[in-house]
């Protein structure tokens, strides 16, 4: 298990100082650079409800922008994925160390296992950034990292975390065992949105490097009672787990500012071998 710092804010990538990040890192933000390997996706669970790519997606649609047609006429995303082959190479052009988080998801059924292969590549090619791969679809993840004939196998470096969404107990029940079952140098746990209280079971869930959590943001967000992400920190703190509480409803608006939270909920430990 990672070593932890016990610490409000700790930078991620060593040497990264300019306002930005400092700002970035305020607000709970753990990556600093997006990587936007697909553009599209399916809705396929409650955490996709008010999905901000989407939203985002369906904006830029407006002023016609070849995105688009990848969004309904309500906003949401329709299915179509397109695979964004320009932008895989982009981390072998950055020289400083940086972290970078997938947008959308890689493990998506249109993403070909050929495609997820080449971006695997891409990732053991540059072990001085760290990246965080997060799906929803957690039993594509286990499969295509346990099945994948031996002589295409690319080892899980120690600079990839892979992780999974896990907005209520349904689907926490059904992706966490997914993703222990797959092979990992990092394992981690975005709770986000927290849509109803859930049970981790962490004892049992040797192998969580990291927990990320916190309430759902945007205009249509539903409601996140602190207590539920009490109960995960506390969870956490039983199991020695790190965790980071990214942001919190307060007052009837979401705040990512720790001094305005109940003191219990002032955690974030960034663990060490994120820097």
């Amino acid at each position: 298990m990672a070593t932890v710092r016990r610490l409000w804010i700790v930078p991620i990538v060593m040497g990264m100082t300019n306002k930005a990040i400092t700002a970035r890192r305020e607000r709970g933000q753990y990556w600093d650079r997006a990587w936007s390997l697909t553009s599209g996706c399916t809705p396929i669970s409650p955490g996709c409800a008010h999905c901000s790519a989407a939203a985002e997606t369906h904006m830029r649609s407006r002023r016609c922008n070849p995105d688009g047609w990848l969004t309904t006429d309500t906003g949401v995303f329709n299915g179509i994925v397109r695979v964004n082959t320009e932008s895989r190479t982009k981390p072998l052009f950055v020289r400083r160390p940086t972290v970078w988080v997938t947008l959308n998801d890689l493990f998506h059924e249109h993403v070909s296992d050929d495609q997820i292969k080449a971006t695997f590549s891409v990732m053991d090619s540059c072990q001085q950034h760290t990246f965080f791969v997060l799906t929803k679809r957690s039993s594509r993840m286990r499969q295509w990292c346990n099945l994948r004939p031996v002589k295409d196998v690319v080892p899980p470096g120690r600079n990839l975390w892979l992780g999974v969404t896990c907005e209520d107990q349904r689907h926490a029940d059904k992706r966490i065992p997914d993703l222990l079952g797959t092979p990992a140098a990092h394992r981690y746990l975005n709770i986000e949105p927290l849509l109803e209280p859930i049970s981790l079971y962490l004892p049992a869930a040797v192998g969580i490097d990291l927990i990320i959590v916190g309430c759902e943001f945007g205009p249509k967000r539903r409601p996140c009672d602190p207590k539920w992400i009490l109960s995960i920190v506390e969870q956490c703190k039983t199991a020695g787990v790190p965790c980071v509480v990214k942001q919190v409803s307060v007052d009837g608006r979401v705040s990512y500012d720790p001094s305005e939270w109940p003191c219990e909920l002032r955690v974030r430990q960034w663990p060490e071998t994120t820097a």
